[in-house]
């Protein structure tokens, strides 16, 4: 596998990943929309995932996961090894179809009646 760039240290990772979540969400907020951020697995971004889960939680920002980085091995990426291949492509789409559904029901329970 080709290295992959390397996650900056923590600090520097929330202190940047938490002023640009904040502004998108507030965005997002002042034109009606809720922030949600998708986090696709990367060879070896267990630790990026982490901390992308972190700052997200730090800015009221709600973050879906559907497949454990560590469960797909190289042979499910592409040659440049960071995007998926037809094959990573649909096991991720297969777990996003399976925990989409199960968090937007978990939310709309949540949410108080109007």
């Amino acid at each position: 596998m080709k290295p992959q760039p390397a996650v900056p240290p923590l600090h520097q990772f929330q202190t940047t990943a938490n002023s640009r979540l904040e502004q998108l969400r507030e965005l997002c907020q002042a034109l009606g929309a809720k922030l949600i951020i998708l986090v696709p697995p990367t060879p070896s971004s267990e630790d990026a995932v982490r901390q992308m889960t972190i700052a997200a939680q730090n800015t009221g920002v709600d973050t879906l996961v559907p497949i454990d980085p560590t469960a797909l091995s190289a042979k499910y990426y592409q040659p440049d090894e960071l995007h998926l291949n037809p094959e990573g492509a649909a096991l991720f789409t297969s777990a996003l179809a399976t925990f989409l559904p199960q968090t937007i029901a978990r939310k709309s329970m949540a949410l108080p009646d109007d």
